[in-house]
């Protein structure tokens, strides 16, 4: 998302929602601050009214389905506009709660619960938090007959004093699992207690207690993992919080430099002041990259981990810290002002700290945050070790090797950091496209490259080695160590292969298991047609071993098809090309054949595990054969007419023979 798409975003969130703001959140917000009073709830239905609380929410309950990365950005504005810190709170705590209902419960209470939150006519709230670890939660919850008996106490809970609705986290003791359940405050055995705090007021904190009570399985919302369900929120709201705070930073910060300029010490405007000057810098450089860091996270919103991502947990952590700080700046710069009730800088302050404990405690995020990112070092480690173990491995295969090396020379690796198709690697790369297929088969069977239909894409896991930097060349390196040049594997010419042995080897093995062939080569008058290339040096070696048959030579695109049936054994050379290999062209070397007559193709490709199968066609593919597997080409000579049809494996690739009737 680009700076001007950020903008427009947030131009949209003033014309729509400053007069709602102005209206019905800042009406009153001191009168509220005095009284430590919580923001009322017709506050909620206004922001329903305005399209504010249904901006996020899916359509299907009522919203109008905007993304949360917009969310974010209107969350930051509607505090930047507010004089309560507590609003956007319990706004994104009600969306979240709201946005959970819809997602994960039966139609009758997305209807009973969701939809009444996202028009502002409920208010929902999350009850978790015990003041000790997650694990090792009090609150239970044991399955009785047809349904569950809760009992639960959550000392701090935000919005409870106005909620009507709680998503009651509870571990069962027979599985050890946590369970997420739907509570209303009119339950019976549900009570709700006001809780003194130094700041954030107006988010109406208090305690929830359940004692004993019955629910049925259709208010279990989560009946399993819980936690995770849990932390979906959770990370949601460390995003939604930064931007909260994001919002109110500027605000102060604007609020401050406007105060400022009517303050006067010695004859001269404190902003004159070079210590002043200093303040004011370091306040920009907080609102300038907290901003920065939630700008980022919100254009990566679509990409985060929805359970616990470090960018969003890191935004939440640095933006926080920078708030406090600057709002104990706004203290310090405002002298005995900053500390008189009457002003809203003592508020701001004790606000500000209420964000420690919020969506997760600071030191507990660093903590997350630093278990993550070990983790993930420790899974760069063992992916590397894979990585080095692959491209051990393929040193030792030199057919996928010189695959390799050959997709680095001509650069289609370096072309595959975007998804692209065989076409544009193809010019890029300076082969035919067929080849160009062959080659991407290849590596993807070795897990270098990502197929997405007829797209590609080098694996995210191997781009270190294949995008440049020290493995990249320390790979190379061995690549033009250990293969032959690139070229030679798909550049023009034929395979080598040694036909004396390997008609030494296969005619025993032919003569034994295809009945009728030893009179192909010893009956009366036998006549052999060998279709390859002249240079391949079969037809020498047969008749040196084989003087007595007949024996007729033929390229590819000149194979006899006079239908004349004078032929005991057709021999199709490697590399098997692919005008021969249809069905119509099978068909005419049947006629071609005597009754009982074998025919025999000799491919480069061959059957077995992925990664040789994909080598074995690119060797036919670059040498000028078909890619078509055995098993395909065996059941192309049976839509034929052939017979007997079967596979052996010679010294190189698959020799398939099939009879003539």
């Amino acid at each position: 998302m680009r700076a001007d798409e950020f903008a427009l975003v947030a131009e949209q969130a003033r014309r729509e929602f400053a007069g709602f703001v102005r209206d019905h959140v800042n009406a009153g917000a001191h009168d509220r601050a005095w009284r430590c009073a919580g923001l009322p709830l017709p506050v909620f239905r206004a922001a329903a009214e305005a399209g504010l609380l249904g901006f996020a929410l899916p359509t299907r309950i009522g919203g109008t389905g905007r993304s949360s990365r917009d969310w974010g950005l209107v969350l930051e504005e509607v505090a930047f506009l507010a004089r309560d810190q507590g609003f956007t709170d319990l706004l994104d705590i009600t969306v979240s709660v709201a946005r959970m209902i819809a997602d994960a419960a039966s139609p009758d209470l997305v209807d009973r619960y969701a939809r009444p939150l996202a028009a502002g006519r409920r208010l929902g709230t999350v009850a978790v938090f015990e003041n000790r670890d997650r694990f090792d939660e009090r609150s239970t919850a044991r399955r009785t007959g047809g349904g569950w008996r809760l009992s639960a106490h959550k000392p701090i809970v935000a919005g409870a004093l106005l909620a009507d609705v709680f998503l009651v986290s509870a571990r069962d003791p027979d599985s050890g699992d946590t369970l997420v359940f739907l509570v209303e405050r009119t339950d019976p055995g549900v009570l709700v207690r006001p809780v003194a705090t130094a700041g954030a007021h107006s988010v109406a904190i208090g305690s929830l207690t359940v004692t004993d009570l019955l629910l049925d399985d259709a208010r279990l919302l989560w009946p399993a993992d819980g936690l995770s369900a849990l932390n979906l929120h959770f990370n949601g709201r460390r995003v939604g919080s930064a931007a909260a705070t994001c919002g109110t930073m500027r605000g102060v910060f604007e609020d401050c430099l406007r105060r400022l300029t009517t303050r006067h010490r010695g004859g001269r405007v404190v902003l004159d002041f070079p210590n002043v000057q200093l303040s004011i810098g370091r306040m920009r450089v907080a609102v300038e990259s907290s901003r920065a860091m939630l700008h980022r996270t919100l254009a990566a919103a679509d990409g985060l981990d929805p359970y616990f991502d470090p960018l969003a947990a890191a935004t939440k952590q640095f933006v926080t810290d920078q708030g406090i700080w600057l709002s104990q700046t706004v203290l310090s710069l405002m002298g005995g002002e900053g500390y008189l009730r009457s002003h809203p800088w003592e508020r701001v302050a004790r606000d500000m700290l209420g964000l420690v404990a919020g969506s997760g405690p600071q030191e507990t995020l660093l903590l997350q945050i630093g278990e993550h990112t070990a983790g993930q070092a420790e899974h760069r480690r063992l992916r590397m070790e894979r990585i080095t173990a692959t491209v051990t491995d393929l040193l030792d295969r030199s057919g996928a090797a010189a695959t390799v090396a050959a997709a680095l020379e001509t650069g289609m690796l370096d072309l595959m950091d975007r998804p692209v198709d065989v076409s544009a690697l193809a010019g890029v790369a300076g082969l035919p496209e067929d080849v160009t297929a062959a080659v991407l088969e290849v590596l993807v069977a070795l897990g270098l490259v990502h197929a997405d239909g007829a797209r590609f894409t080098v694996d995210a896991g191997c781009a270190p080695f294949l995008h440049g930097g020290p493995e990249r060349t320390l790979l190379a390196r061995a690549l033009d160590d250990s293969t032959p040049r690139p070229r030679s594997i798909v550049g023009p010419g034929g395979p080598s292969i040694p036909y004396g042995a390997l008609l030494d080897t296969i005619v025993p093995v032919l003569a034994r298991e295809l009945d009728g062939f030893d009179e192909c080569l010893h009956g009366p008058s036998p006549h052999v047609l060998h279709i390859g290339r002249a240079e391949d040096g079969w037809a020498a070696e047969f008749t040196r071993r084989y003087p007595g048959p007949e024996l007729t030579s033929s390229r590819a695109d000149d194979a006899p098809t006079a239908g004349e049936a004078r032929f005991d054994l057709v021999w199709i050379c490697a590399p098997a090309p692919a005008p021969l290999l249809t069905t119509d062209a099978l068909r005419r070397l049947r006629r071609d054949l005597r009754p009982g007559g074998w025919l025999l193709i000799h491919t480069l490709t061959a059957e077995g595990e992925p990664l040789g199968a994909a080598v074995s066609r690119l060797r036919s593919v670059a040498a000028g054969g078909s890619a078509l597997p055995p098993d395909e080409i065996q059941r192309t000579l049976r839509d034929a007419g052939y017979i007997a049809v079967q596979a052996l494996a010679p010294p190189a690739g698959t020799l398939i023979a099939a009879n003539a009737t």
